[in-house]
């Protein structure tokens, strides 16, 4: 019989959609998976912990008792095997939920990384420690050596795309950046800018100075 107070109910990695409208015999829930894959799973299966997903973890347990990285830990893989895997999710499987922000929109990984883990962290490296996690430099570029690092989350809240970054000379900054370097408010340089400022102007005349006060020497 079907167990109705179990809708949305999230059992390891599947959550319980709606009762399946499948005609076989018993109680079944259409499930989906935080991969993004849906699928109909009896029941007591899922009481029983006997199902835990749509058979994505046990795909990955798979490589992780036959990787030649060393990457396996009694607890599962290493941080860095599963950013690498979930970044290859991202841009090539159209099911992974977050698939339109990376691969839908165009987000690649270079052929060496795509296919190879230990190319991936020779040129990346180990992660520097807890609360890091991957970031691309350029967010509209592509994940390939010289535009991934291990950032803050502090950091990545910086790059998101709708930051502003502002040039001035060889130097691009991002606004929040610049604001901390010149000691002026965000929103301070920001209607500088809109009033027709400079850059230069915006960033490097002091609080209360007019434009044009700043001429490249102060």
């Amino acid at each position: 019989m079907i167990d109705l107070s179990l809708q949305g109910k999230v059992f390891s990695r599947l959550t319980l959609v709606r009762p399946s409208t499948s005609d076989r015999p018993g109680a079944w829930w259409l499930c989906r998976c935080s991969c993004g894959v849906e699928k109909d799973v009896y029941q007591g299966h899922l009481l029983q912990g006997r199902v835990k997903s749509c058979g994505c973890l046990s795909r990955e347990l798979t490589v992780c008792r036959n990787t030649v990285h060393g990457e396996c830990r009694k607890s599962g893989r290493s941080v860095e095997h599963r950013a690498w895997s979930d970044m290859v999710s991202r841009c090539t499987n159209q099911r992974y939920h977050g698939f339109r922000n990376y691969g839908g929109r165009g987000i690649s990984i270079c052929d060496s990384w795509r296919s190879d883990f230990s190319a991936f962290v020779n040129d990346v490296g180990r992660r520097p420690g807890p609360g890091w996690s991957l970031e691309r430099i350029n967010n509209d570029g592509n994940y390939e050596p010289g535009n991934v690092v291990w950032a803050t989350k502090k950091k990545q809240a910086r790059n998101r795309r709708s930051s502003r970054w502002i040039r001035v000379g060889d130097i691009i900054g991002l606004l929040v950046e610049w604001a901390e370097v010149c000691r002026l408010s965000s929103s301070l340089i920001v209607h500088r800018l809109k009033a027709g400022w400079t850059p230069e102007e915006a960033l490097l005349t002091p609080v209360g100075q007019p434009k044009g006060s700043f001429n490249g020497t102060n």
